[in-house]
């Protein structure tokens, strides 16, 4: 049987996708772009759960409005969590 680690709690840092050397990454925190900001990135257990595949969502400000910027799913990700206990006070 494989072990598993129980991520729900941890919040994600960074994302990147395919090759995390030659790929695209976003980090929460960071901007992308001219004036976006990323502010979230997000697991959806409820897609994975129904459908068996892994979904992220990446929410961003752009300085007038703060939503939902991209959506990746079934695509290769390396995921990086925050390891900054500070960071779950914010909450």
């Amino acid at each position: 049987m494989e072990a598993r680690f129980d991520t729900s709690g941890l919040l994600i840092r960074k994302i990147s996708i395919n090759d995390p050397k030659e790929g695209i990454s976003y980090v929460v925190g960071r901007q992308v772009g001219r004036n976006i900001t990323v502010t979230d990135i997000v697991f959806d257990p409820d897609f994975h759960a129904e459908y068996g595949i892994p979904r992220y969502h990446i929410f961003a400000d752009n300085g007038i409005k703060n939503g939902l910027w991209k959506t990746i799913e079934n695509i290769p990700v390396l995921i990086e969590y925050d390891l900054d206990p500070e960071s779950a006070l914010e909450l």
